[in-house]
This record gives C-alpha cells, structure tokens and sequence, in this order.
C-alpha cells in the first residue's frame, strides 16, 4: 500500500474536516456578478415583512459585532405574527456567497425564553477575497392554521 504519514492523516477525521473546510473556501470561486447588500449587520439586527396570511416580521441579528469570518458567531432571529412572537417553531439559517457554488453551511437556532431564536455558527473566509453573503431564514410550524414555512433573505456584508 502506498500511504506516506501525510496522506493517511487525511484518511482521519481531522483530514475529512480539513478537506471540506479547503473544498468550501475553494468553491467560493471567482464570480464578478455584482450583487447589492440590503442589511447592515454591523450597524444592528435587520428587519423584513412577509406577507404569509397575514402581516409576519422576521428580524436577523449576528453578534458579536463587527462581523468576522472564521469565528464562532451567535445567529438571532425574532419573529411576529401580528404583534406576537412566533413560538415552537424550527428555525434554520442557511449561509452562502450569491452565485457561488458552496457546501451547505446551515444553522440550527432554539426557540430561547422570550420566544426568540438562537443558534451558533461560523461564516467562513471566501479565498476569492468576496465579502457578500445571504442569509436565508426558514421558519416551519408545521400544523399551524396560518402558515406552515416561511422564508426570507437578508444579503449583507463581512469586512473582516
């Protein structure tokens, strides 16, 4: 068998991790399509309007700020329905570059005490130099007489 020390180490998990870290950081490509932010997460959370039976707000909000890549983020989302929170519902957050072919980097949040969401996550550094990013929020509730599954985007913008 032909296996130099180097090689077989990236048989192991730690070679699995570090390949698709590589593979994500490379796949994030060359694209020039230009593409307009419509969130400033480092000014504050974002806020947009759904119309899924009835008047939803879904507010984003990343912390720590300013935002950095490569390090571990705390992801919020907080959403009404008519002036009430939205409760038991699951919530995910999917990160990607626009016109970028990526991994999935996909973040599961926890319905928190005061009926927000709250999940940890990373946004990873694109080798291209690219710095916009789009957050896609999917909120389900299954079984819920006004609206089953919700989904907004929030494009913003990673400096650092």
């Amino acid at each position: 068998m032909f296996c130099t020390q180097t090689i077989c180490d990236l048989n192991g998990v730690k070679g699995l991790f570090l390949f698709m870290l590589l593979l994500a950081l490379v796949s994030c490509g060359n694209d020039k399509t230009a593409v307009q932010v419509d969130c400033n997460l480092d000014a504050g959370p974002c806020t947009k309007k759904i119309a899924a039976n009835g008047a939803v707000t879904v507010t984003l909000d990343i912390s720590p700020r300013p935002l950095s890549t490569m390090k571990r983020l705390l992801f919020r989302v907080k959403a009404e329905e008519k002036d009430s929170s939205l409760k038991d519902a699951e919530v995910f957050i999917t990160l990607t570059m626009p016109g970028m072919s990526m991994m999935e980097n996909r973040i599961q949040l926890r319905q928190q005490e005061d009926h927000s969401y709250q999940g940890d996550g990373v946004i990873v550094k694109c080798s291209s130099g690219k710095k916009i990013w789009k957050a896609d929020v999917l909120i389900s509730r299954p079984g819920n007489s006004s609206f089953s599954s919700i989904n907004t985007s929030f494009l913003f913008r990673v400096d650092r």
